[in-house]
């Protein structure tokens, strides 16, 4: 009776072999074991650098992290910058504009006190003819009649102590026969201390 040997669910290269050559199978177990001290030692660098570089990964994120909202915040700085630029251009040309606006108020408020000026000084038999005014030098002419030189030499004093004109001189006096009554025409130089020009 002959046995035949046979593994019914594995074939040939599937069963265990044992290898009876002791010197190769003690070599292949160094070699086994030196590849699993070298798999271990690789595996414990490789968890020392993750333990090592994990903080400094943490970190790093963070930064990025930080960096990216601080340049948002930059961003976000650089335009209410640019706004305040311009709020703060528009507001000096409205302060332009306002101080433009005053100078020219004072102007216009100048010509009407010096008229007023010229008026208050001017007593009731004295008549105005003519006043000239240059608003680049400030020179004033005034010429008119009066009835008497007692007035007229009122007005001259009057011009002269007003706040408002300096320089007072009654350049010309006469007397006019034209005029029914014996009348004494005039005219006056001063200069405006008021603020005349544009």
């Amino acid at each position: 009776m002959t046995v035949d040997w046979q593994i019914a669910s594995l074939g040939w290269d599937d069963s265990t072999r044992i290898d009876l050559n002791v010197q190769r199978r003690d070599g292949q177990r160094r070699v086994f074991i030196r590849t699993r001290r070298k798999s271990l030692m690789i595996l414990c660098i490789a968890v020392y650098a993750c333990a090592i570089l994990a903080p400094a990964t943490v970190s790093i994120v963070g930064q990025r992290t930080a960096a990216q909202g601080l340049a948002h915040q930059i961003s976000a700085t650089e335009g209410k910058i640019k706004n305040l630029q311009q709020m703060a251009g528009d507001l000096d040309t409205r302060q332009m504009q306002w101080k433009q606006y005053q100078a020219t108020e004072r102007v216009r408020r100048s010509w009407g006190d010096a008229l007023a000026a010229v008026a208050a000084a001017c007593p009731g038999k004295v008549y105005l003819d003519h006043i000239q005014v240059d608003s680049q030098s400030g020179a004033i002419v005034i010429t008119g009649a009066s009835d008497d030189a007692q007035f007229l030499n009122s007005f001259v004093l009057q011009l002269q102590q007003s706040a408002a004109f300096s320089n007072v001189t009654l350049s010309e006096s006469s007397t006019d026969p034209t005029l029914t009554q014996a009348q004494l025409r005039f005219k006056i130089d001063a200069v405006c201390s008021l603020p005349l020009s544009n």
